[in-house]
């Protein structure tokens, strides 16, 4: 996810809001932050842009066979 392009009027959410939206508790959240699991923007609160939310969960949901 290194070379994501973020737009400058993309919405973005905090840590807390980024975790309830993706289903994940915020300390998994910071972890997959910390691997760089997942793109954000530094800083106190981290930022996580829309597009970077709909990557993860792109990579991470796994579909059930039907």
């Amino acid at each position: 996810m290194r070379n994501q392009q973020i737009e400058l009027n993309e919405k973005r959410y905090k840590t807390e809001d980024a975790a309830r939206i993706l289903g994940i508790s915020k300390s998994t959240l910071l972890n997959d932050t910390s691997a760089r699991r997942i793109t954000y923007i530094p800083g106190r609160p981290n930022q996580y842009p829309a597009s970077a939310l709909k990557e993860y969960l792109r990579k991470n949901v796994k579909r059930a066979l039907v």
